[in-house]
Order: C-alpha cells, then sequence, then structure tokens
C-alpha cells in the first residue's frame, strides 16, 4: 500500500508549485498597476502654464527689424511676417536692435498664462518706428492672420 501512495502523490497537484505560480502573477500584476498609477500621476500633474507675445511688422515687404526677447538672441523681422514667442507668465522686455537716432527703445510687455499679446513693429513715413503693443488686440489678431510665420 505505501507504494501506491507514492504513485498518488507524484501525480498529485503540488501546493508549493500552485502558490508560486499564483506569487509570481500577483507580482506581475501588482507591478503593472503601480506603473499604470504612476503613468496616470504623470499625466495628472498640471502641464506649466505659458503665454503667447506675437511680434508682428505689417509693414512693406522691403522694412525689416530686428528685436531681442529678454536679452536672447536677435530675431529679424521682414515685412509682412510675424514671430510667435512662447513665454512664461510675468513681465518681458523687448527691445529693437539699435537703429539709427532712435537707440534700443526697450518696452515691457506683461503676459497672463494663457493669453497672447500682440507687438507691433512697423515704420510709419514721417512718423519713424512704431514699437509697441497694440492698442486694439483683436484687430492686431486679424492682421496678423494675413502674415507669414517665421517660426
Amino acid at each position: 500500500m505505501p507504494l501506491i501512495a507514492v504513485e498518488f502523490r507524484l501525480f498529485a497537484p503540488r501546493t508549493n508549485q500552485r502558490r508560486t505560480t499564483y506569487q509570481k502573477l500577483r507580482s506581475y500584476l501588482l507591478t503593472v498597476l503601480a506603473l499604470l498609477g504612476l503613468a496616470a500621476a504623470v499625466n495628472a500633474q498640471p502641464a506649466k502654464q505659458t503665454g503667447n507675445i506675437i511680434v508682428y511688422n505689417h509693414a512693406s515687404s522691403f522694412a525689416h527689424f530686428g528685436f531681442e526677447v529678454d536679452g536672447g538672441r536677435t530675431m529679424k523681422l521682414m515685412g509682412n511676417d510675424y514671430f510667435r514667442l512662447t513665454v512664461t507668465p510675468g513681465d518681458h522686455v523687448i527691445t529693437h536692435a539699435h537703429i539709427f537716432l532712435l537707440g534700443s527703445d526697450p518696452q515691457r510687455v506683461h503676459v497672463e498664462a494663457g493669453q497672447t499679446v500682440y507687438f507691433c513693429f512697423y515704420s510709419v513715413p514721417m512718423m519713424g518706428i512704431i514699437f509697441e503693443v497694440a492698442e486694439d488686440q483683436a484687430e492686431a489678431a486679424q492682421s496678423v492672420k494675413g502674415l507669414k510665420a517665421r517660426n
């Protein structure tokens, strides 16, 4: 009789093996759930809020100006073009390149998160260069639609 009992034990399900498989499966499942939770937490963090400054020149195509934002690199703006600059909320200084007899003329622009501020940069005969935040932002937005993006 003991011989038969040994044979039954050989074919009987092994509880240690079943328990090990269960532990591996549970470990894999917990790992996947942890990774999914981490991915959801990363996606749930609010994105850094930014605003836009659009510097545009709707003068004739031969007029061109250079300008800098916050002392950065000089960008060349040709006639009928615009630059869209993504900036952090707060105050920014736009300075045009030195123009004969005008100097650099720094202008402060305040941008809120999610806001787009339009900044005019063009030449008017007998008046000189206009370098300022557009008085009518809605009209400036319409003007920019007909211009070519430089970036």
